[in-house]
C-alpha cells in the first residue's frame, strides 16, 4: 500500500498532464485516491472532473469533497465548487440545487465570515423548498455563537428536537452543544444532550467538558465524569492530556474524587504514551498527587517566602520525572530551582590545562536546559565551565552549543567572544555542522585560529560539492560564462555565502603567516570536485599584499613565487586582478639569481590574462610600466611589443579616470616609447653583432 501511496500522485500528475483523461480513468483515480486516503491528489482529481466532466460528478462526490475540505479548512475552494455546481441547474426550467450543494455554499461562507451569504443562501433554500439539513442548522448555529448572536443561537436551538424524523447524527447533536455552550447557556446545552438520548461516546463527552470549562460549572463535570466511569468509556490518547487540564482548570482533580489520578492510572493501564506535556502537567499538579503513583521524586514544596523550593539532597533524580519538572520551572521562570537541579547532575572537576578553573560535565539529555538555567540564573561562570565539558567530553550537545552561540554571540548584554568562539571549537570537536559559518569565521579571524578555519573548510567544502552535484549549476555558469559561486549564491542551496566562505578562510591562513595551509586549503577543495579559479589567487595574493602592507613579518618575493608556481601547477590562468598584485613584487623585489625568471614569470602571465576577452579589468599604469621595464630586461622585443599596446590602450582609458593631464600623458607615453625603442635598437644591434661574427 505504501509503495502505492506514493506511486497513484506521480502517475495522476504524468497522466493528467499529457493529454485529456477519459471520465471512467479520472473516476477509477478518484475512487483510488479515496481508498488510500491521499486528500490531496482527491482534491486534484475533482478539480480535473468539475473542470472537464461536470455532468459526472456525484451527489456523493459532492459529499466526499465536501468532508476533504472541511478537514482541508479550505473554505475559498469550497466556494468555488458551490458556484461551478449551480452551473447545473436552471432555474428558469425548475431545476433547484440539491441540500449538498448549499451545504458547500453555506460552509464556504461561514469560513469566509461571510455571514450577510449565509443567510442570504438560507433564505434562498426556503424559498426553492429545499430543508436545510440538522448539519447545516448546526454549522450555522456554532457559526452565530462564535460571532457573539446568542438570541439566534437560542431561537434555533428551541426548534429543534434530536428525536424528530430528521437524520440526526453524532457530529450535529455536538455541534449544537457546543454552541449552546458558546452563547453561555450551559443547562440549555445539558437539557439538549439530555433530549437526544445518544449514547455517551468520547467526542461528545469532550464537548460537554468544554462546556463546564467555558461556563465554569465543575458539579456537572464531575457529574460527567462519574458516568464515564459508570458506562466504562475510555477516552481517545489525543483526547486525555485536554480532558486532564479542563479537570486541572475547574480544580477537580483532588479529593474526593481523585479524578486526576484516576485518569492518569487509566493512561498508564491503556498504554496512553506520557509526552513531555503530560510530564509537565504531573509536575504542575504535585500537590494533588501526593501519596498516589504519580507522585514526583523529589517532591516540591511550598516554603513560608512563597517560592517553590526543590529538595535535590533526599531523594536519587529520575530523568522521567526531572525533564518535565525542569521545562516547568523554566516555563514559569523559576530559574533558581531550575538551575539546582542542574547542580544535581552536574560533575565538576578543575581543568588541568588551565589555570584551576572548571570543568562541568552533565548528561546530554539535561545539556541544553542546563545552559538555559544557568544563563537565565546570571550562573556565568557555570555555563562556561558547561563549554568547557562539551570541549572534552563528546555527546549529542547540538542543541546546548547553538543555545550558547546565540546567546554570547549576539547584541545582548551577555555578548561574548571568546565563548562564542569556544562554542564553535566545541561544535568541531563534537563533530557537529556549524550553520553560522559566517559568524564562526569572525570568531576564527578574531584569536586567528588558522587550524580551526581550516577544518571549518573541510565542511564547507564538502556542502558545496554536494550541491553542485546535486545540480547542474557548474554546466550551466559555464555556458553563460559566469562564476559557478556566485551562481550556487543565488540559488539559495546552501544556507551560508559559498564564495565569502572560501575567501575569509584563505585570508585568515595568510594572515597568521599560515602559508603552507594555503596550499592545503585549496588541495581540499580540489578533492571534493570544486574547480579553483583565478579569483581563489586574487583573494591570496591580495591578503599577503595587505599583510605586506602594515609590515607586519611582511612576505617576501620567494612567497609569491612559490604561490604563483602553485596556480600555474593547477593550470588556473591568471587574472589581471592578480598580475596587479603580483608584479609588484616579482618585477621590482627579485632576488640575484632569481630576478630574471621571476621576471619572465610576470610577462608570461600576462600574456595568458590578455587572452580572457571577457575580463575587462584594467590594470594599472605602474603594472604596465614594470612590465614593460621587466620585458625591456628579460624579455623579447614580441613582449616589449604587446605590453607597449596593451599599456597605451589602457593609458586612453584611465586618463580621465585618474585625472592625468595632457602633460602627464605625454611624460608616460614618452617613457613608454622610449623603453619600446631602446628595445629594438639593441635587437637590430644584437643581431648585426651575431651576423658580423657568423661572417
Amino acid at each position: 500500500m505504501s509503495k502505492v501511496r506514493q506511486t497513484l500522485p506521480l502517475a495522476w500528475m504524468e497522466l493528467s498532464g499529457d493529454s485529456a483523461v477519459a471520465p471512467e480513468v479520472v473516476e477509477d483515480f478518484y475512487e483510488a485516491s479515496m481508498l488510500c486516503r491521499l486528500p490531496k491528489l482527491q482534491r486534484d482529481v475533482f478539480s480535473y472532473m468539475e473542470t472537464h466532466y461536470l455532468d459526472r460528478v456525484s451527489f456523493k462526490m459532492y459529499g466526499q469533497i465536501f468532508t476533504n475540505l472541511t478537514t482541508a479548512k479550505d473554505p475559498q475552494r469550497m466556494r468555488a465548487i458551490f458556484e461551478r455546481a449551480l452551473t447545473r441547474y436552471d432555474r428558469e426550467q425548475g431545476q433547484i440545487p440539491p441540500e449538498i450543494i448549499y451545504r458547500l455554499g453555506i460552509s464556504a461562507a461561514i469560513g469566509l465570515d461571510d455571514f450577510v451569504g449565509v443567510k442570504t443562501l438560507m433564505r434562498e433554500m426556503e424559498m426553492n423548498g429545499v430543508k436545510p439539513s440538522v448539519e447545516i442548522v448546526s454549522r450555522v448555529m456554532v457559526a452565530q455563537a462564535n460571532k457573539g448572536d446568542v438570541k439566534t443561537v437560542l431561537a434555533a436551538a428551541e426548534k429543534l428536537n434530536p428525536q424528530d424524523e430528521r437524520k440526526w447524527h453524532e457530529a450535529d447533536i455536538n455541534r449544537v452543544i457546543t454552541s449552546l455552550g458558546i452563547a453561555g447557556e450551559p443547562d440549555a446545552a445539558f437539557d439538549f444532550y439530555r433530549r437526544s438520548q445518544i449514547r455517551l461516546s468520547p467526542q461528545t463527552l469532550m464537548k460537554l467538558m468544554l462546556v463546564c470549562r467555558g461556563n465554569s460549572r465543575p458539579k456537572h463535570a464531575l457529574a460527567i465524569l462519574a458516568n464515564r466511569r459508570r458506562f466504562g468509556l475510555k477516552m481517545l490518547p489525543a483526547q486525555y492530556l485536554t480532558l486532564l487540564e479542563i479537570i486541572e482548570e475547574l480544580g477537580i482533580g483532588g479529593a474526593p474524587t481523585n479524578e486526576m489520578a484516576l485518569i492518569l492510572k487509566e493512561m498508564r493501564e491503556n498504554g496512553v504514551r506520557f509526552n513531555d506535556r503530560v510530564h509537565a502537567f504531573i509536575a504542575r499538579n504535585q500537590h494533588l498527587l501526593q501519596g498516589t503513583p504519580f507522585m514526583l521524586t523529589p517532591p516540591v514544596s511550598d516554603q513560608s517566602d512563597g517560592i517553590a523550593q526543590v529538595d535535590t539532597d533526599d531523594q536519587p533524580r529520575a530523568r522521567e520525572s526531572d525533564m518535565p519538572l525542569l521545562r516547568e520551572l523554566l516555563d514559569t521562570r523559576k530559574f533558581p530551582q531550575a538551575a539546582a537541579i542542574v547542580d544535581s547532575y552536574a560533575y565538576v572537576q578543575q581543568d588541568s590545562s588551565s589555570l584551576g578553573e572548571e570543568v562541568i560535565i552533565v548528561p546530554a539529555w539535561i545539556a541544553d536546559i542546563a545552559v538555559e538555567a544557568y544563563s537565565q540564573n546570571q550562573e556565568i561562570d557555570k555555563v562556561r565551565g558547561l563549554l568547557r565539558g562539551f570541549l572534552k567530553v563528546r555527546g549529542v550537545v547540538k542543541h546546548a552549543l547553538s543555545r550558547i552561540v546565540g546567546l554570547f554571540g549576539g547584541k545582548s548584554k551577555l555578548r561574548d567572544n571568546r565563548m562564542a568562539y569556544e562554542a564553535f571549537l566545541a561544535m568541531q570537536f563534537q563533530n557537529f555542522r556549524i550553520y553560522r559559518v559566517r559568524d564562526a569565521l569572525t570568531r576564527f579571524k578574531h584569536y586567528d585560529d588558522a587550524k580551526a578555519s581550516l577544518e571549518l573548510l573541510k565542511q564547507v567544502s564538502e556542502q558545496i560539492s554536494e550541491a553542485l552535484q546535486d545540480t547542474n549549476i557548474l554546466k550551466n555558469a559555464a555556458r553563460h560564462r559566469e562564476d559557478f559561486m556566485r551562481t550556487l549564491e543565488r540559488s539559495g542551496t546552501l544556507n551560508f555565502d559559498p564564495t565569502r566562505a572560501v575567501r575569509d578562510v584563505l585570508r585568515i591562513l595568510v594572515g597568521t603567516k599560515k602559508l603552507d595551509l594555503v596550499g592545503s586549503a585549496l588541495d581540499i577543495l580540489e578533492s571534493d570536485g570544486i574547480p579553483i579559479r583565478a579569483v581563489d589567487f586574487e583573494y591570496i595574493f591580495g591578503a599577503m599584499s595587505k599583510v605586506n602592507d602594515k609590515n607586519d613579518g611582511p612576505y617576501p618575493a620567494e612567497d609569491f613565487i612559490m604561490i604563483w608556481e602553485d596556480m600555474t601547477r593547477r593550470n588556473v590562468m591568471p587574472s589581471k586582478a592578480v598580475l596587479r598584485l603580483v608584479v609588484p613584487v616579482l618585477c621590482v623585489q627579485g632576488g640575484p639569481g632569481d630576478d630574471k625568471r621571476w621576471k619572465r614569470a610576470a610577462i608570461e602571465g600576462y600574456h595568458q590574462a590578455v587572452k580572457d576577452q571577457h575580463d575587462n579589468y584594467v590594470l594599472p599604469i605602474a603594472c604596465f610600466s614594470m612590465l614593460l621595464q621587466a620585458a625591456a630586461e628579460t624579455g623579447s622585443v614580441v613582449d616589449v611589443n604587446a605590453i607597449h599596446a596593451g599599456a597605451v590602450k589602457a593609458l586612453g582609458a584611465t586618463m580621465n579616470k585618474k585625472h592625468h593631464s595632457l602633460a602627464d600623458h605625454s611624460n608616460i607615453l614618452e617613457t613608454w616609447n622610449a623603453i619600446k625603442s631602446a628595445k629594438a635598437a639593441a635587437e637590430r644591434s644584437a643581431y648585426y653583432g651575431r651576423v658580423r661574427n657568423d661572417a
